[in-house]
């Protein structure tokens, strides 16, 4: 049995793969769009991703403007990235809100959905 590696992607990351569609540059390496194409195109891929659910949230907030973009994110995004059985969304539960609240430092001077993506890593 080989071993699993979960990566946990943000919102940049998921934008830069999916560039086509949101019409961006790429701003990812090609190891990390490896691991991606790997999670969501191999049935017995060793590569597992965690994608925040405030990445979706984040997503939604700043990018979907009409109906149309609105069902092209989500037949060409989440239907892929729900039918993969190595890629997980990971929802704001009480794990993550507890480390939430433990983020200091200089990260707790950054954006809220960074910090919930960083709990949720956690």
């Amino acid at each position: 049995m080989s071993t699993r590696t979960l990566y946990v992607i943000d919102t940049t990351v998921l934008i830069s793969f999916f560039n086509t569609i949101f019409g961006c540059e790429k701003k990812i390496s090609s190891f990390a769009e490896k691991l991606i194409d790997s999670a969501l195109n191999y049935t017995d891929s060793t590569i597992r991703i965690s994608i925040p659910s405030i990445v979706f949230v984040e997503l939604f907030d700043k990018f979907i403007k009409n109906e149309e973009f609105s069902k092209k994110i989500f037949f060409e995004i989440f239907i892929p990235i729900i039918n993969s059985p190595n890629i997980e969304i990971k929802p704001i539960d009480k794990d993550v809100l507890l480390g939430l609240s433990l983020i200091s430092g200089e990260l707790e001077h950054h954006d809220l959905h960074d910090k919930l993506i960083l709990a949720s890593a956690k």
